[in-house]
């Protein structure tokens, strides 16, 4: 199937129109319906980034920002031991420089904040999926949990992370 039918069998380029909800109830259906296709079901193993840069609770969110410019990135797993304790993404970092402390723009406050540990502002409530889950079940568990992007974790370590982005290259 050429690109230009996937896109006009799946929702061509309006698969932007309407709220988050809608957006993404859309990328749900369009992987199922590109699986059903297709014939296949691709595992999470077969479309994740393994390796994943990671971040450590500790490290500042300079570094973060650093990170994430460095190889356009927007989510990071953060790591004690291997294992997984939260995930920093480019909105944690939005919603809190959005905060009045913040909005007061001076050189201390910016060095203030660019110097706090990303402990202080990731996501702990982390969801992940192992890497013989289905893209299917990302898809279901990303939309559920209203998040980007997923952690890939075998044995208790991090093995690589799955986004929406990869998700949507499943149907191109």
């Amino acid at each position: 199937m050429e690109t230009p039918q996937v896109l006009r069998c799946y929702g061509g380029a309006d698969w932007f129109a309407g709220d988050r909800v809608s957006q993404r109830a859309r990328i749900a259906g369009w992987v199922n319906a590109a699986s059903a296709t297709l014939g296949v079901m691709a595992n999470v193993r077969e479309i994740m980034t393994a390796d994943p840069l990671t971040l450590e609770p500790e490290m500042t969110v300079l570094k973060a920002l650093e990170m994430m410019n460095q190889v356009w990135i927007r989510h990071l797993p953060v790591c004690k031991d291997g294992k997984v304790v939260g995930m920093l993404s480019d909105r944690d970092l939005r919603n809190f420089e959005m905060q009045d402390w913040v909005s007061a723009v001076s050189t201390e406050k910016v060095r203030e904040y660019l110097a706090m540990p990303v402990s202080t502002m990731m996501s702990t409530e982390v969801k992940a999926v192992g890497p013989n889950a289905t893209t299917s079940d990302a898809a279901s568990m990303i939309l559920s949990a209203e998040i980007s992007a997923l952690p890939v974790v075998d044995d208790g370590k991090i093995v690589g992370i799955v986004t929406t982005d990869d998700l949507l290259r499943t149907l191109v």
